[in-house]
């Protein structure tokens, strides 16, 4: 173009005799001249700013590109689904960091002159934009990502702790019972166990009950401990339920050997009462043959019932739990018979008199 331009005003100055005739005309061409190599030099200076253009932006696409790949390959080693709050929050700090240093450069290349860029040049800057602001959209939902998995950890730090203390002394009571009466027990170690029994089955109740609260909390804050909080909810169920039965077999065993015992005292009670009316009889001046025979019946009545009593400890034992200590069937028997052979006697005497 600067060739069309230029090549035939030399060629008319050439063709100016020298000394010239014509003076004005030589002015003319000097200033056409003038005129065309100071557009000349703008144009090339145009040109030189322009290639300077396509070449900064050409440098400027290989920086972004670069640093495109960069983020790219660092995400993978970012892990999303850490448990550790600590690495969440330095993971959601780098990739903010990221996320900044490629807003600066999304920012200088919006700031880039695009005169002289070829069309590929154009197309290749639009390119990069389009991948910078992609890959930040992509960022910004992996910030985002992390900051809740953050805070979720976070909840979850405080939450698990409360939830340990919470579950542990109870789930220790009750699996212990199953433990504890695999060999029986006292009578009266069962009967306290059994007047705690209200206030464990209400602990373990309450415990579950808080344990599903966290579960249902722990699916909107951080649904990967989920399966974690059910399992603990799984045991504790077990927990309870062995724990329950164990409770439910105590106060049946306690329930009979209180009955046991009530019988036990009701035949002493008995006892005393025909012991006291056969040493009346014995000290009696004159006695009677009627009263002993009836003190024989009580005698034989109160044995019946002693054989009874030992009937039922001996084939309905319990299950958990020894009988009471203070339960002695045995020596319950002998003094029966200690009163029946005095009576045997008696009647023997009265019979000899007769």
């Amino acid at each position: 173009q600067l060739e069309d331009e230029i090549l035939p005003i030399l060629k008319e100055l050439e063709s100016v005799p020298a000394p010239a005739d014509d003076h004005e005309q030589v002015l003319r061409l000097r200033e056409r001249a003038q005129d065309l190599v100071e557009k000349t030099l703008a144009r090339l200076a145009e040109k030189e700013a322009e290639e300077k253009n396509a070449a900064e932006a050409e440098e400027k696409i290989a920086v972004v590109t670069k640093r495109l790949e960069e983020a790219v390959a660092a995400v993978p080693e970012i892990r999303v689904e850490t448990q550790d709050p600590e690495e969440a929050e330095a993971s959601a700090k780098n990739v903010e960091d990221t996320i900044k240093r490629l807003e600066d450069e999304l920012q200088a290349l919006e700031a880039l002159p695009t005169d002289g860029l070829s069309p590929e040049q154009l197309a290749d800057l639009e390119k990069t934009k389009s991948e910078l602001r992609d890959r930040l959209d992509d960022l910004r939902r992996l910030r985002d990502n992390l900051l809740d998995r953050l805070r979720g950890l976070l909840w979850w730090r405080g939450e698990k702790e409360k939830v340990d203390e919470l579950v542990a002394p109870v789930a220790d009571k009750l699996a212990e019972l199953p433990q504890k009466y695999a060999d029986k027990q006292p009578f009266a170690v069962a009967a306290d166990d059994v007047r705690k029994a209200d206030a464990l089955r209400q602990q373990a109740d309450e415990t579950l009950a808080a344990l599903e609260a966290a579960r249902d909390e722990a699916q909107r804050q951080l649904p990967s401990v989920v399966p974690t909080i059910e399992a603990q909810i799984a045991d504790l169920k077990q927990k309870a339920d062995d724990g329950k039965k164990v409770l439910a077999e105590l106060e049946q065993d306690v329930k009979q050997g209180e009955a046991l015992k009530q019988e036990h005292d009701d035949l002493l009670g008995r006892i005393a009462d025909l012991e006291d009316e056969a040493i009346g009889v014995r000290r009696a001046a004159q006695q009677d043959p009627a009263e002993i025979a009836r003190l024989q019946d009580v005698a034989r009545e109160i044995e019946a019932k002693e054989a009874a009593l030992a009937d039922a400890i001996a084939t309905h034992p319990l299950v958990h739990a020894t009988i009471p200590d203070n339960v002695d069937v045995e020596n319950a028997r002998q003094r029966t018979g200690q009163v029946a052979a005095l009576l045997d006697e008696q009647q023997g005497n009265v019979a000899a008199q007769l």
